[in-house]
């Protein structure tokens, strides 16, 4: 094997990365996402995949490989499948181009343009099969943990490889089934990738501690402020309140001051939600008791106290709840949780519609999901879900999912949420159940009673 090809072309799918991992890591940007850029990316992961193809290195005595392949991977892996099909595109235009330009000025012998041109229907089968093969590892394994998409990218990339050796191996007509050679080729992808794989999964570690401290930060504000603002601040809200509700009855106020006094009563109560919500969100994981909750009972409760406000909007709420589903909680917390999100849902149809509330066990989680049909939200929308006072109500405190997610979060569970203008949200919640009772009743789809 040619020693200084190698590690040449492992050089070149490497640092790349090890380049968007620094950059990465010193960006200012919210820690959202592991590589933010697409186009940052997918050009540095073309140009990898590129600069590898000059590079090519030969096992045993006529197997010649590169490792372009783990880089086009990692976009498949890191990037959305259309980008990802976009740069391989490019990646395709690049390669033609090269070759194109190389047999014009004479830097390929004929030999070599014979040979590549005989491949090239074979070459291109193969590529198909890839590409095919990242595509459907990218949409079948979007909602899993990165972790098990790595190993299926990993099972794409060995049948890859798999198919591209015995195509080599046939060209070069090897007497044989050279069985060494085939586990050297094959280990040779599965090993840098999982070597790429171990750097990008330290830097979503890096991204994970980045955000919990800067939620945590942010909640240790929020209860400072509650602190500082609840005694201050309510106590003459109080009793402004109350004489404004005073001179609001008294019989020589006229109807134009009475409608003032009003929106100034009105406007303190929005005042003394925000308070509360304030104190509430301060007073989570301090001394509640977390006992073992059923959280079909907790959802039930919750689908009731909120029937009335959902008629008065008219939507029609439904519930599938797994009996067996149950969590170790605080229940007024996961009540309350309960609460936002239906409300929310409700408040989300500008016309009739319906709100899908299910409770499943799946594995070791309890998945809640609370999915309606109403006006939905834009993906700009969707990455500020859940930060202190961002509300897309024009009443709206902006912390009602700030307490959901960091009850959630408490709980050791997540919180995933999928929307698409004028079709709806649905809200997705994983907590670690309390058993593992792995036999469930669940109660057939119909809609609440009030």
């Amino acid at each position: 094997m040619d020693s200084f090809h190698f590690w040449i072309d492992l050089a070149c799918v490497v640092l790349p990365l090890l380049v968007l991992d620094a950059w990465h890591l010193r960006s200012t940007l919210p820690p959202t996402r592991t590589y933010q850029s697409p186009y940052v990316a997918g050009t540095l992961f073309v140009a990898s995949a590129i600069a590898s193809n000059f590079f090519a290195f030969h096992i045993g005595s006529s197997v010649a490989v590169n490792f372009s392949i783990v880089s086009l991977t990692l976009n498949f892996f890191l990037l959305t499948p259309l980008w990802s099909l976009f740069w391989m595109f490019v990646y395709i235009v690049v390669q033609i181009a090269l070759s194109v330009y190389l047999m014009s000025h004479g830097h390929l012998s004929w030999h070599s343009v014979m040979h590549t041109m005989h491949i090239l229907p074979k070459s291109l089968a193969v590529v198909m099969v890839y590409i095919s093969l990242m595509m459907l590892c990218s949409y079948a394994t979007k909602s899993e943990n990165p972790y098990r998409r790595s190993y299926w990218f990993a099972l794409a990339l060995f049948f890859y490889a798999s198919l591209d050796f015995v195509i080599v191996q046939r060209e070069h007509q090897l007497i044989g089934f050279p069985i060494q050679l085939f586990v050297t080729y094959v280990l040779g992808f599965i090993a840098l990738w999982l070597i790429c794989v171990r750097l990008v999964h330290a830097v979503q570690t890096v991204d994970a501690t980045k955000s919990a401290a800067r939620t945590r930060e942010q909640y240790e504000l929020i209860g400072q402020l509650a602190a500082s603002m609840a005694h201050e601040i309510r106590n003459p809200i109080t009793v402004v309140r109350g004489f404004a509700q005073l001179m609001a009855h008294h019989p020589e106020t006229s109807a134009t001051h009475r409608t003032y006094l009003d929106t100034i009563i009105a406007e303190l109560d929005q005042a003394d939600a925000m308070i509360a919500s304030y104190l509430q969100l301060a007073q989570m994981g301090t001394d509640e008791e977390k006992l073992q909750i059923s959280v079909k009972a907790v959802v039930d409760n919750a689908l009731h106290l909120l029937m009335p406000y959902a008629q008065s909007h008219a939507v029609t709420l439904y519930s599938e709840c797994d009996e067996n589903a149950i969590v170790f909680a605080d229940r007024d917390c996961l009540l309350q949780s309960a609460i936002h999100l239906i409300k929310n849902a409700i408040e989300s149809h500008d016309r009739a519609g319906i709100v899908n509330v299910s409770v499943q066990i799946e594995g070791k989680w309890v998945v809640w999901r609370v999915a309606d049909d109403g006006r939905g939200m834009d993906a700009q929308t969707l990455k500020w879900l859940g930060q202190p006072h961002y509300t897309t109500h024009s009443n709206g405190t902006g912390l009602g999912l700030t307490f959901v997610y960091k009850t959630v979060h408490e709980l050791g569970g997540n919180v995933e949420v999928t929307s698409q203008v004028d079709h709806g949200t649905t809200f997705l919640v994983r907590i670690p159940k309390a058993n593992s009772m792995a036999t469930r009743k669940a109660t057939h789809a119909a809609p609440v009673q009030p």
